[in-house]
């Protein structure tokens, strides 16, 4: 997704919940500890991610497994780039 592209402008993509199914080009962020796994991380806790970093956010199928679903958007708005 981002080679050949100068660091300022390569796009960040992260995959929450990605599972076996990761979108290409993402980082993908996920409980379990399986291949497709770049970071483990649990999306109902702080996401290991730097404010204000992040380009883009896939979370197919994970959103409806959440009780705290503002907590979550809250993570995600704090990741993502204005």
């Amino acid at each position: 997704m981002t080679d050949g592209l100068p660091p300022a402008r390569r796009k960040v993509a992260i995959d929450l919940g990605c599972g076996y199914r990761k979108h290409a080009g993402a980082i993908g962020i996920d409980i379990a500890r399986i291949p497709q796994v770049d970071v483990l991380a649990d999306a109902t806790r702080p996401l290991p991610i730097r404010d204000s970093s992040v380009d883009a956010v896939y979370a197919s199928h994970l959103v409806e497994h959440l009780d705290d679903l503002m907590a979550f958007m809250g993570e995600v708005w704090r990741v993502c780039k204005p």
